[in-house]
């Protein structure tokens, strides 16, 4: 609409990362940490490599491409001295090439504002798509003068991941009143057990089954916190069960921890008894043999024994 009423030939492209550098596939598939000041690994992989995919493609279709962005130096003092080293190779006012992507060129226009300059450009000037930029303010109030934006959280109310992985361990978990709930720092990532009477419940004190369902709660909860659909690949996942938590995985865990479940088994962990509390929900099921001779592993259809 804003576009249509300025009669500015713009047109959106949305842009997402390749599949191996998107958040879940990084955070759950990887094992990185959750991004911070120190590890931004998001930022590249997010927006940065997206970006750069789509601009080489308008360079491909039209020979160049001018990118207008809008950092400014008061945004911080690593901007500031970053677009001070930039600025010697200025082609004209505030339009340089870009050092990163050939046949494309950087155009800053509000380099030079303040911080002030920005917020009063806002209050003065009406929001084209009908938004209220007084709610910005109020959310960024307590912005720092190096221009960080703070975080502010409400320890109070658990996270959705905490609720999710509670629910979850609590679901599969044999001694339903052990852990009350989980609490998930959102500053150190530290995971904390609570019992009903809200002492925090040591991990030690879990056994060597209940830790491995705590395991699987985590992942679980986070994927469905996520509400992202992430495959679930699960290797050998009833080796330190016993047989309450192997049939709450079986009956619970199993059939919905994905729209796509991969199971690596060994045949005394589903057995002929689980296998058949599994098959409606089981689209296929092969053998993996090796091959003493071939020195190979061959996959054929079916389980360890004929249907």
């Amino acid at each position: 609409m804003y576009v249509l009423l300025q009669k500015v030939a713009l047109s959106p492209h949305k842009l997402t990362p390749e599949v191996e550098d998107s958040f879940w596939v990084n955070l759950i598939g990887k094992g990185y940490p959750a991004p911070r000041q120190k590890f931004r690994w998001c930022t590249d992989r997010l927006k940065i490599r997206p970006s750069n995919k789509f601009i080489r493609d308008v360079v491909r279709q039209n020979g160049e491409a001018i990118l207008l962005l809008g950092t400014r130096k008061a945004e911080s003092q690593r901007q500031a001295l970053s677009m001070a080293r930039h600025q010697a190779r200025r082609v004209r006012d505030r339009l340089r090439p870009n050092a990163n992507l050939p046949n494309s060129l950087v155009y800053t226009p509000i380099e030079d504002w303040s911080n002030d300059d920005v917020w009063l450009y806002l209050m003065q000037v009406k929001n084209p798509w009908g938004h209220d930029n007084k709610t910005l303010l109020g959310m960024y109030q307590g912005a720092s003068e190096g221009g960080e934006c703070p975080l502010v959280i409400d320890t109070s109310t658990p996270s959705c991941g905490s609720e999710t992985i509670t629910e979850s361990f609590r679901f599969l978990l044999r001694k339903r009143t052990l852990v009350e709930r989980i609490l998930i720092d959102p500053t150190a990532f530290a995971v904390t057990l609570y019992d009903a009477t809200g002492t925090v419940l040591p991990r030690h004190r879990l056994s060597e089954g209940e830790k491995q369902i705590f395991a699987i709660s985590i992942l679980w909860g986070l994927a469905r916190a996520s509400s992202r659909p992430l495959p679930a690949v699960i290797d050998t996942p009833m080796a330190r069960l016993d047989a309450t938590h192997r049939l709450h995985l079986v009956d619970r865990y199993f059939p919905k921890a994905s729209h796509q479940v991969v199971i690596l088994s060994t045949d005394t962990e589903v057995d002929k008894n689980y296998y058949e509390r599994l098959r409606p929900n089981m689209a296929r099921a092969y053998h993996l043999d090796y091959d003493e001779k071939e020195r190979v592993t061959v996959g054929r259809e079916g389980y360890f024994w004929t249907d």
